[in-house]
């Protein structure tokens, strides 16, 4: 029997071919005879089909050196990386509109009347 992680490597290697990742950015193909009721492997190598788009388009785009396809756990560390840079970047943007909506009187008053509206039948 096969184990998960055998099963799981080898989908990385299937995943990251030129073949499959062409099939992936042709939205109008199908990789699977099925389209519906996937199973565990098939959304796993889905989930590493968009993983390595992700990356081939940062290798491209010069944000990463093409040394992070020397190990999985490279790749795996840039885009681990990646995320929590742009997480940071979602936040500093979420809280930037935050201050500015709060800055805005009529905004600002707005919100607070709705807030109040909303609450009041839950507190008496």
């Amino acid at each position: 029997m096969l184990s998960y992680v055998k099963v799981y490597s080898e989908l990385r290697k299937l995943a990251n071919t030129l073949y499959y990742q062409t099939l992936f950015i042709r939205e109008d193909l199908n990789v699977f005879n099925n389209n519906t009721d996937l199973s565990d492997i098939q959304i796993s190598f889905f989930s590493l089909l968009g993983f390595y788009h992700n990356l081939n388009m940062e290798v491209n785009m010069g944000e990463v050196d093409s040394k992070v396809y020397e190990s999985p756990i490279y790749e795996d560390a840039y885009m681990y990386y990646k995320h929590n840079k742009d997480k940071k970047k979602r936040d500093e943007i979420f809280e930037d509109k935050e201050k500015k909506r709060l800055e805005h009187p009529n905004l600002r008053n707005r919100t607070e009347t709705i807030t109040k509206e909303k609450s009041q039948w839950i507190f008496k």
